[in-house]
């Protein structure tokens, strides 16, 4: 991306879903989130994480107005996001790991 810095803006959303991980990657690539919506808490349900994703990055999409959502990975937040910037009529592009365990259950959610 910073190739690119010249054309492209890119702005780095975070929902915490796995904190720990998180962190160590940001703190390896040097990477500071642009916006932290702090999503996790104790004992959440997917549906609770899809609706506070949905609640606290759609005033997000409505103000930068991107031209483009990466998502990256297979977690609910990765979902929501998508949804969310589906509804803001934003592009979406996803980015994953290729996990394949044939087992829809599996990685769950």
């Amino acid at each position: 991306m910073k190739k690119y810095s010249d054309k492209v803006i890119c702005k780095v959303y975070v929902t915490s879903q796995h904190r720990e991980m998180l962190d160590q990657v940001l703190r390896l690539f040097n990477i500071e989130p642009d916006y932290d919506l702090k999503i996790m808490e104790n004992n959440l349900t997917p549906a609770q994480v899809d609706s506070a994703v949905l609640a606290r990055l759609e005033p997000i999409l409505k103000e930068e107005k991107p031209g483009c959502v990466l998502v990256q990975g297979d977690t609910t937040t990765v979902a929501a996001a998508s949804l969310a910037a589906f509804y803001a009529r934003t592009k979406v592009g996803h980015v994953g790991a290729g996990l394949r365990c044939y087992d829809k259950w599996q990685p769950f959610p």
